[in-house]
């Protein structure tokens, strides 16, 4: 538990802007913190805030290799690797993090823009088309899935599964 807090002081930092004080908890850390794959998640994320992309890509790395079920480290990594300006490597990452945790909108919505960005999404489909197949995908999280495989729609479905 000890950790969690830690690493959560350290997002909070992050997140509000304090990226010298969020450095400064990480280096108090015990070594074993620093090198797991959440200490590397967080340092990657922020070297990302800062643009140090090149870095950020090495952390996000690191900490997917020490947990190959992070998907939030192939996240950075996609993101890295698209600052870098590495489409597909990064489309790669993407797909990743989203076969990591399928049910994961961001890593959806991350390949979905990645995809487009590339030119190679097909056109995803109106929320106003008929949507007992889709539905039918994943109720709960109104996803629509194009024949591809790839989500490009994430809705909030109706207590009827219909979408808005």
């Amino acid at each position: 538990r000890v950790f969690a807090y830690a690493a959560a002081q350290v997002r909070h930092l992050i997140e509000s802007g304090e990226a010298d004080q969020a450095t400064a908890a990480i280096a108090r850390w015990p070594a074993g913190w620093r090198a797991s794959a959440p200490g590397q998640l967080l340092a990657g994320d922020i070297r990302a805030d800062a643009g140090r992309w090149r870095p950020a890509l090495g952390a996000y790395s690191r900490a997917r290799a020490r947990d190959r079920r992070m998907g939030a480290a192939e996240i950075g990594r996609g993101t890295a690797l698209a600052e870098l300006d590495r489409r597909r490597p990064a489309i790669a990452a993407y797909r990743a993090a989203a076969a990591i945790d399928p049910a994961d909108p961001v890593a959806h919505g991350f390949l979905a823009y990645a995809l487009l960005r590339d030119g190679r999404a097909p056109q995803a489909p109106h929320p106003t088309v008929p949507t007992g197949a889709v539905a039918a995908q994943d109720p709960p999280a109104g996803r629509a899935l194009v024949a591809n495989g790839e989500v490009f729609v994430t809705l909030s479905s109706g207590p009827d599964g219909s979408l808005p």
